[in-house]
Formats: structure tokens, sequence, C-alpha cells
């Protein structure tokens, strides 16, 4: 009993965390991929009592973005979607799917500007859920032919996840990349040596970085 308690908790807590979250593809035709993690792709909640008594848990979309940050410092972002109260009930309006969808379905909507093409619905559910929140006309979905991170020309490249900089001046030995490195010669299937998270492809020109 204590099992099916947990687990019932456990997949509770991550249906809310991601419902109807999806990310797109972007990149070149050649060069598909999903877009990186970003704050607008999972649920959180400002809810005071939860926040404190989960360690900011609520704050998950963080958590994603920046896998690598500590529970206290994780924050709260104004693009990322917000459930209307607190992990404790939300967990019991999952338990109720008809109560969910009327609460929840909406937000979802609102969430992708109406376009619930961009969201990740059940398949035996999609006709039903597109009919009732058609796309809106001439309406093209904003990252589908979106560029990859900026990579320019700056000889400095930066892990937005934690802050490691590759910079072509200086190199990285301990990877074997002597100074003097080009970062189009970086093969693309690095990835981050300090996080180990992001890949090459992640990594964002210093010149271009909103940091």
């Amino acid at each position: 009993l204590q099992a099916l308690v947990a687990i019932t908790l456990l997949e509770a807590v991550n249906y809310l965390e991601h419902y109807g979250m999806l990310r797109q593809k972007v990149g070149p035709p050649d060069r598909r991929r999903y877009e990186r993690v970003d704050p607008t792709h999972s649920w959180n909640s400002n809810n005071l009592a939860t926040n404190v008594l989960l360690y900011h848990l609520q704050r998950h979309s963080d958590h994603h973005a920046q896998p690598t940050r500590r529970y206290q410092a994780l924050r709260d972002y104004e693009l990322s979607p917000v459930l209307p109260t607190g992990y404790a009930g939300m967990i019991l309006l999952a338990l109720i799917p008809p109560a969910w969808m009327r609460v929840m379905d909406p937000l979802v909507a609102a969430h992708f500007d109406g376009d619930m093409t961009r969201a990740n619905i059940a398949p035996h559910a999609r006709t039903r859920i597109l009919e009732r929140w058609p796309a809106p006309d001439a309406q093209e979905a904003e990252t589908s032919d979106a560029p990859l991170p900026s990579q320019g020309a700056s000889p400095t490249y930066m892990c937005p996840s934690c802050g490691y900089t590759f910079d072509e001046r200086v190199g990285d030995v301990r990877e074997g990349f002597p100074a003097g490195t080009p970062w189009s010669q970086v093969p693309d299937t690095w990835c981050c040596p300090d996080c180990g998270v992001r890949d090459k492809i992640d990594f964002v020109s210093v010149a271009t970085s909103p940091r």
C-alpha cells in the first residue's frame, strides 16, 4: 500500500509538471533537433507553503532549464506557465480527469497562444482537442523554422547551463583543443566538460549571450 501511494504521488506530480508541454523541432532541414529546454517547457507554482515544504520543487521549469542550479536558488520566470494552485491541490485535481481537463486545457491553450498543434496531446484525443481549439488562421509556429542558438563571430562560446566558456584563443588542453583551435573544428558530438549537460550546438556566443 505504501509503495502504491508513493508511485501515485510521483506520477501525479510528473503529470502535472509537464501536462501539455512539448518542445518543438528547430534548425535547418538537414539538421533538425529539439529546441533547448527553457523555462517555458514545464509548469511552475509559487505557492509559498508548498515551495517551503518541497524545497522549491514547484519552480520546476528552472530545474529543467538549469539542471546544475541548487534548489535554494531556483527561480521563477514570467514566461513560465503557472499552475492555478500548489501541488497539494493540483494532485487532488489530477485524480479527477474531467475536472483536471476542464481547468488545465484552457491554460495549455493560453500558453501556446491558442495554437494547440504545438501542445503535447494524446493521439486518441488529438482530433477532439483540435476541434475545440482550432489553430489560428495563417499562424505559423514561431519555433518551427527558428535558427539554432547564435554562434557568431565571437571567439568565445558559453554553456548556457553552467557558464563554462570556450575561448578559441585559449582552447582547452584538457579536452584536447590547443590554443587557437577554432570553434568550427570542435566536434559536434562534444559536450560541456564541466556540467556534461549541454552539447556544442547549445553553446551561445558570449557577444550575444543574455548574461
